[in-house]
């Protein structure tokens, strides 16, 4: 059934401004309770806690107003805030990812984000200058409301907000009742053309990768002039990180993608007395004196030109050529991960 359709007590308008996606609406009269505690209680579902979040599953409550920024169609990031001031653009909020335990920026999940569709959940019936009020505060180009029911619905006096990744959907759940308003996602959904730095990273941690967040985006993103600059040597460095580079695609007869190159050169040059985090394990992480382990990353410095080389085959996503380093260190006797 189309929004259109749906007779009192609910009575549900939508409007779109100035954007591409294709949207579908559906009212289910029964069963949302159901499905909101299911999803909320999702292993990969992300609930917000006054703090901007990315990822396929995400969950607001009770937010005068819920962000959505869609980043494809299975990925979003999510905001939600009762205050109008604190509302910012994409690249200025501080992120947090379910699958990443360290702090994102606006650039790791989209170099573009004026460009990145927004959709709000909220109210405008009082003050129609809000939805333009949000655009210019974000600094969005394509802009949708999505409204809560209706405003004389004793059901949507608050409301639950999710977005599920595998639909493509997002869904309104009113603070009472069974009902449940659903908003998909069609054909004409941002399209990435190259993968985010997020969406890299989030793979290479979980497939391996024991180099912090914060070192990988400063090696992947920099050229090589730019990380010298950036940290410069002091006179008791004598080798270039290139000679090391020529030098094990001599012995191991593996040879490097120009980006593979610059990965290894700039995480070698990383000084060996930069921070290093220290993380608890988890999307919200216990006090520190209640926990029994806790997940060090591994400073480049501490990696053998093996370990090194392996780090950067995975954050490439390069599995020939770490199977043919596998092999290398097996004839050898050599033990990789």
């Amino acid at each position: 059934m189309g929004l259109g359709q749906v007779q009192e007590p609910l009575d549900v308008i939508l409007e779109l401004t100035n954007h591409p996606l294709s949207i579908t609406t559906q009212v289910s009269k029964t069963g949302g309770v159901s499905k909101l505690r299911t999803f909320e209680y999702g292993e990969k579902t992300a609930v917000y806690r006054n703090k901007a979040i990315v990822g396929g599953n995400l969950v607001a409550s009770c937010k005068n107003y819920v962000l959505i920024w869609i980043l494809d169609r299975e990925t979003a990031v999510m905001f939600a805030t009762d205050n109008l001031d604190e509302v910012k653009p994409l690249h200025e909020l501080n992120i947090e990812s379910i699958e990443i335990p360290e702090e994102l920026i606006g650039e790791d999940v989209s170099p573009n984000s004026g460009d990145i569709p927004l959709i709000y959940i909220g109210r405008i019936d009082v003050d129609g200058t809000i939805p333009q009020t949000l655009k210019e505060k974000a600094q969005v180009k394509n802009f949708t409301h999505f409204p809560p029911g209706s405003s004389d619905d004793w059901r949507f006096t608050s409301w639950t907000v999710a977005f599920d990744g595998k639909q493509s959907e997002i869904s309104i759940f009113p603070q009472s009742g069974d009902i449940c308003l659903d908003y998909r996602l069609g054909s004409g959904a941002h399209e990435i053309t190259t993968q985010t730095f997020y969406k890299k990273y989030a793979r290479f941690y979980q497939e391996g990768g024991v180099i912090g967040l914060a070192l990988m985006r400063e090696a992947s993103t920099l050229n090589r002039d730019e990380m010298r600059k950036r940290h410069p040597r002091n006179r008791f460095y004598i080798a270039d990180p290139q000679e090391q580079i020529d030098y094990i695609q001599k012995k191991t007869r593996i040879k490097l993608t120009p980006e593979q190159e610059l990965l290894y050169y700039n995480l070698r040059w990383i000084p060996s007395y930069l921070h290093q985090v220290i993380y608890d394990v988890g999307f919200t992480p216990p006090i520190s004196r209640h926990i029994e382990k806790k997940t060090v990353y591994v400073h480049p410095a501490l990696l053998d030109e093996i370990g090194l080389l392996s780090q950067v085959f995975k954050f490439t996503g390069d599995i020939e050529r770490e199977s043919l380093l596998r092999d290398y260190c097996v004839r050898n006797r050599f033990y990789i991960n």
